[in-house]
């Protein structure tokens, strides 16, 4: 039985494979692309704020309303949703 594979022009002790190898799937174009840019800056928005609100810097608002969860001056406004 005769060998499929060819032999490199540069090295015959090296075969070659029967296929050629095709396009690469992480291409320059999809890693610099824009459609990641806004999910991206969301993730790092969010583990920032995270950060802040865990360092007691930023108080911590709730996640339907977005209002304060405690108050930090009488007459501001807080979340009454029910959690």
């Amino acid at each position: 039985m005769k060998s499929q594979l060819t032999r490199c022009s540069d090295d015959p002790s090296r075969p070659h494979a029967l296929k050629h190898r095709g396009p690469r799937a992480d291409n320059g174009g999809v890693i610099n692309s824009g459609t990641l840019l806004a999910p991206w800056a969301m993730l790092w928005i969010v583990l920032i704020r995270t950060l802040l609100v865990r360092h007691q810097l930023l108080p911590p608002t709730c996640s339907r309303c977005g209002l304060p969860l405690e108050r930090t001056r009488i007459g501001t406004r807080i979340c009454r949703c029910t959690h």
